[in-house]
């Protein structure tokens, strides 16, 4: 038995939003840029799952259906609309959250399911809960509104925000197939909501964990703490006394601390090994719990303290860094909270696990070491009908995910957003096992950024910063303050076509237009352009499959861009991919990137020419032609030369004359313009 659906449906920007887990897997990383909801689910289910959806308003409804909901009001005012009308209207436009629950494994305990009698051909039943406005009310709510108008600025919106929860009731209605049984509360046979908030429990591990390790606490004392330090502390005419409780404080402490280490069957021996399992550290991290009685108070707060080290070495925790004190914290809830699931085994038809955003404070390698961990951990614990749903900005969590296919990317699309499963953007491909690892394991930092820049080699990637800097400097742009990020894959970009799709940002593919003829072995090798009889570049063979040398040489920009939405790319203007190759410049059509930045930048380099003993050979000089064998015949390293000319154009400064290849000043226009 287990949760196989979540739909949310009209709540922020969660319109029609349909989260599903794999098959196999009962885990998912949802993952996507900032304001895509992955916050809202969290808040959503624990409306629902905890709250009776008391809190949600009428700013959580989808904004297009908040208009919706204002017209459809007008309307029914005016006599265009009649109640039954209004009635189903309405429950179209409220927020809403449906939970399928699958139990066609034969195990499941169907005794759990107070709703399993509406069909029995089925195997699954989807309970939901949602907030409309109750068409009962109407006309009371707008002779409110019309007695009160001034005070909401004549606008039924300002109204409906005030008074949402005078207006709104709570519907529910669970179906299995075509029978649909709504929730009554006078029918006592079944709980609140068909019982829906006993029978799935959520537990959350939230981004805010109250971490902190800052040394002036003001809430250190904040109980009967103070009151029984100051009593102690002013009790020094009975000296003998306090050094006899002092004493007998103090050997409880040495008992209580020794039951709350020991190996075998301390208190903390759970959540010690936990932690020891996700940060295995040194002798000097090592964490032990030891009673505080003696020097804090006999009861509340302050009775139990963290320590690191041991007994006779021991720092406080606040003395931590705020990422060990944030994992600490993650373990510890988490050990907490598969403690409740296993109390109520046999209670409980399915338990929700959200972690929010592990990564904060962390470094890299310990965000490594949890995303490899959480999910054995949790398989380990054999932990009732659970469904584990994490959150991460983070690319080094991501990258440990490459062996599953647990990964949702949300993609904002207009005003909704839609989960996606990353295993489509390479599942059943040609190259899929090579997608699966790159897109993960290598670039998953391309899942969060804003804009995407293809480029061939070295050469290219160590100039790639450079060269949106000058231009931003050039052109007044701002492409160095957004999020690029900039992939080398050589010349196979089209590979990652789905991927491009799947992430729906605006790609920008720098490559070389590769021209070639054919030998006396029927083989293309290089030659110059003007005796070209074809490219040999297989992105170019790609997006231009049917063109002859002299077209794809002749090209326009705007004819090198493609749309990808539908499924497989098509020449359009207002494409998001778009392709940049050499094109003429100076009179010379140049092969490759070396060839075209030196044939535009040669009096520069020859002026310049002691800055580039690293990288040009010494032969280079103003008789020199530039052709396109001129990374063989005068570059000694492609790596070494991109990095002389950074080091020559910013100690020459204002002096300097460097210019851009037009092809990538071309491509970095168009970026920055989308």
């Amino acid at each position: 038995m287990r949760i196989s659906t979540i739909y949310i449906k009209n709540y922020r920007l969660l319109e029609d939003f349909e989260l599903s887990p794999n098959d196999s897997s009962d885990f998912m990383l949802c993952i996507g840029r900032n304001n895509v909801g992955k916050t809202s689910i969290l808040t959503l289910l624990d409306e629902c799952l905890n709250n009776d959806m008391q809190k949600v308003s009428f700013d959580d409804i989808t904004l297009a259906r908040r208009r919706e909901l204002v017209r459809l009001i007008i309307a029914y005012q005016k006599k265009e609309k009649t109640l039954d009308e209004a009635k189903d209207t309405l429950l179209s436009l409220a927020s809403e959250l449906a939970i399928t629950i699958d139990y066609s494994d034969p195990s499941s305990d169907l005794s759990l399911i107070p709703v399993l009698s509406l069909d029995d051909k089925h195997q699954s039943v989807t309970i939901s809960l949602r907030k409309p406005l109750d068409y009962q009310k109407l006309d009371e709510l707008l002779e409110e509104f019309e007695a009160g108008k001034e005070q909401y600025g004549g606008k039924l919106e300002n109204f409906l925000e005030k008074r949402w929860y005078s207006y709104a009731s709570v519907l529910c209605c669970a179906s299995s197939g075509e029978v649909i049984l709504d929730y009554d509360s006078h029918d006592k046979s079944h709980g609140r909501y068909f019982g829906i908030s006993d029978i799935i429990k959520l537990y959350s591990i939230k981004a805010k964990r109250g971490v902190a390790n800052d040394a002036d606490d003001k809430y250190e004392r904040a109980t009967l703490s103070k009151y029984v330090h100051t009593y102690l502390g002013s009790e020094s005419d009975n000296s003998e006394q306090l050094k006899e409780l002092y004493g007998l404080i103090a050997e409880t402490d040495k008992n209580l601390t020794e039951k709350y280490n020991n190996s075998k069957d301390g208190i903390f021996k759970n959540v010690i090994d936990d932690i020891k399992e996700f940060i295995p550290g040194t002798e000097e991290q090592k964490l032990f719990v030891r009673s505080m009685i003696r020097n804090e108070s006999l009861l509340g707060y302050g009775n139990t303290k963290i320590f690191y080290g041991d007994e006779d070495r021991r720092l406080p925790e606040g003395h931590s860094g705020l990422g060990y004190m944030n994992m600490y914290a993650i373990i510890i809830k988490l050990r907490t909270i598969i403690e409740r699931i296993e109390r109520t085994r046999g209670k409980v038809l399915a338990n929700i696990l959200f972690i929010e955003e592990p990564e904060a404070h962390t470094h890299p390698h310990m965000q490594y070491v949890f995303a490899n961990k959480i999910k054995s951990f949790l398989n380990k614990q054999n932990v009732n009908n659970l469904l584990t749903i994490a959150t991460t900005h983070s690319s080094h969590i991501i990258s440990q995910f490459s062996d599953t296919d647990d990964i949702v990317f949300l993609r904002k699309l207009e005003s909704k957003v839609k989960p996606i499963h990353v295993r489509e953007a390479y599942s059943g491909k040609e190259h899929e096992a090579f997608l699966k690892q790159y897109l993960t394991v290598h670039r998953a930092e391309l899942f969060f950024a804003d804009k995407v820049i293809f480029i061939e080699g070295d050469t290219e990637r160590i100039l790639m910063p450079y060269f949106i800097k000058l231009h931003d400097k050039n052109k007044r742009t701002d492409l160095g303050s957004q999020y690029i990020s900039t992939i080398d894959v050589g010349n196979y970009m089209y590979l990652f076509e789905d991927f491009i799709r799947l992430l729906g940002v605006p790609t920008l593919m720098i490559t070389d237009i590769d021209t070639g003829k054919k030998n006396d072995s029927n083989r293309y090798v290089k030659c110059a352009t003007a005796e070209a009889e074809a490219t040999t570049n297989p992105t170019l063979k790609h997006y231009f499959p049917n063109d002859e040398i002299s077209n794809i040489k002749s090209k326009d920009f705007d004819n090198k861009r493609f749309d990808l939405s539908g499924g497989t790319f098509t020449p359009s203007n207002d494409g998001n991919l778009q392709i940049t190759y050499q094109t003429e410049q100076g009179s010379y059509l140049a092969r490759s990137f070396e060839d075209s930045f030196m044939s535009i930048n040669k009096n520069w380099l020859v002026t310049n020419k002691t800055l580039f003993k690293s990288s040009l050979s010494s032969k280079f000089d103003a008789s020199s032609a530039v052709t396109y064998t001129a990374d063989e015949d005068y570059i000694k390293s492609k790596a070494m030369f991109a990095i002389d000319i950074i080091n020559a154009d910013s100690k020459l400064g204002s002096g300097s004359s460097i210019q851009i290849p037009k092809y990538i000043e071309e491509g970095l226009e168009w970026l920055a313009k989308n």
